[in-house]
């Protein structure tokens, strides 16, 4: 009979980089997919590195690596109302790349890397009515998230890393107003910002974990460009 593996966690990520469930992306790795982001506490492959670093400590003693690209397909939006008002979104398919990487031990100590792109997506309108407040809403973001784990004990572990973020985003719309007249926004920007994230693990018994994790709030607080135009 196959070994049945326990799990308690207590996960902060809701604080972390994007807070509207329009633009987190949480599946960041192929466990994580077919789980459902339900596996902080007990993580094994390289995607450990991310979701619960202080895991790295119970690895076995070799190095892993996981990388792939997940399609986000979109289908278009219908609003229904009178002819000159319905309309229907764009059709998106958005490649999401994920990597991850964790290193052998060295001695109670063991690092690990991941690249992942935790919030994003985009939403266009082309129709008219639509398009003159929502032609379009992106926003991009790129986590490179380095964490290194210490064992104090055989049975408990810490981890700590440091969060990378760079992200642009997109806002767009053009149309005529029935008060104002032709009016236009173009607004781009992009930002680097800097955070950090913790993560604890107790093994009671070797078929139970307790893991507590943390990711610190990052505010995206993007400059660019804002193009407005108006005229009757």
């Amino acid at each position: 009979m196959s070994k049945v593996i326990k799990g308690l966690a207590l996960s902060a990520i809701t604080s972390s980089v994007v807070m509207a469930s329009g633009y987190m992306i949480p599946e960041q790795s192929l466990d994580s997919m077919a789980l459902s982001a339900a596996h902080v506490a007990h993580t094994t492959g390289a995607d450990t590195a991310y979701d619960n670093p202080a895991n790295m400590a119970f690895m076995e003693d070799k190095s892993y690596l996981e990388g792939g690209v997940t399609l986000a397909h979109l289908p278009s939006n219908v609003f229904v109302s009178l002819p000159e008002y319905s309309g229907e979104s764009e059709v998106e398919n958005l490649p999401i790349p994920f990597f991850h990487y964790v290193s052998n031990p060295m001695g109670d100590f063991r690092w690990g890397m991941s690249l992942v792109a935790p919030g994003g997506l985009t939403k266009r309108w082309k129709t008219p009515f639509q398009k003159l407040s929502a032609e379009e809403f992106t926003l991009k973001v790129v986590e490179l998230n380095p964490s290194v784990s210490y064992k104090v004990a055989d049975n408990f572990s810490i981890a700590g890393g440091l969060r990378f973020i760079y992200s642009e985003g997109v806002v767009k719309s053009e149309g005529n107003h029935p008060v104002v007249g032709y009016i236009k926004r173009d607004m781009e920007g992009d930002t680097f910002e800097f955070g950090y994230n913790l993560a604890m693990t107790y093994k009671p018994t070797p078929d139970i974990n307790l893991a507590v994790t943390y990711r610190s709030n990052i505010d995206l607080e993007e400059e660019g460009n804002a193009k407005l135009y108006s005229h009757p």
